[in-house]
């Protein structure tokens, strides 16, 4: 206590991010907690139901309605004509982070627009959810997409770029699908940028029927 300086200065900041890491690690145990009883390992008919992906999708746009709205991010998602089998509420874990995710870097993309004309587009911003076969979605959108240093580890936990990301979002939505016989890949297209930006979301669907 007689050395104030050595303890303001070295061993106070220290506790205080100690005590910052700690609560954060707390937060994501109880997160994880959470979700963690909602990934499948040994599903029965009674957990999946039969879902219409574009009707899905139709309820999702009205709650994202405010934040495309504002940011003038078009969601564009005509051809997915898919009906999955899927567990109840897997697409809310799966299609709500994507959507947020991407709202969240085009929003950055816009800011830097406006002092950098490499982010200035002509065309309006887009999430595009696209239907490819029965089984399988792609989504992507209109941002600068994943940055090279991220692109082989954005599914591991806690790895984001967001400021005060929890970096477990495509962690819990590649597991949540796996739990199911599903997966989530980020595939090597690249966009104007020269970054990697098309999710390829697939399903087992003929399992998931013999399940139901």
């Amino acid at each position: 206590m007689k050395q104030f300086e050595l303890n303001k200065t070295h061993l106070s900041p220290i506790k205080k991010k100690f005590e910052s890491l700690f609560a954060k690690m707390n937060d994501l145990n109880r997160f994880y907690s959470f979700l963690e009883k909602t990934f499948l390992y040994k599903g029965n008919s009674h957990d999946f139901e039969k879902v219409s992906v574009g009707s899905y999708l139709d309820e999702l746009k009205t709650r994202f309605e405010f934040r495309l709205k504002k940011n003038k991010i078009n969601l564009d998602y005509q051809t997915v004509d898919q009906t999955w089998v899927v567990p109840k509420g897997s697409l809310t874990h799966v299609f709500y982070n994507l959507i947020d995710n991407s709202i969240y870097w085009i929003q950055d993309k816009q800011r830097r627009a406006g002092y950098d004309i490499t982010y200035q587009t002509a065309q309006p911003d887009a999430i595009v959810i696209k239907g490819i076969d029965k089984d399988v979605i792609h989504f992507y959108d209109t941002g600068t997409g994943i940055l090279d240093r991220y692109e082989h580890t954005l599914f591991n936990s806690l790895e984001s770029g967001k400021d005060n990301g929890r970096g477990m979002g495509l962690y819990i939505v590649k597991n949540f699908l796996k739990s199911f016989g599903g997966d989530i890949e980020l595939l090597p297209d690249r966009n104007q940028y020269n970054h990697r930006f098309i999710f390829e979301i697939r399903v087992n669907n003929n399992d998931s029927e013999d399940n139901g």
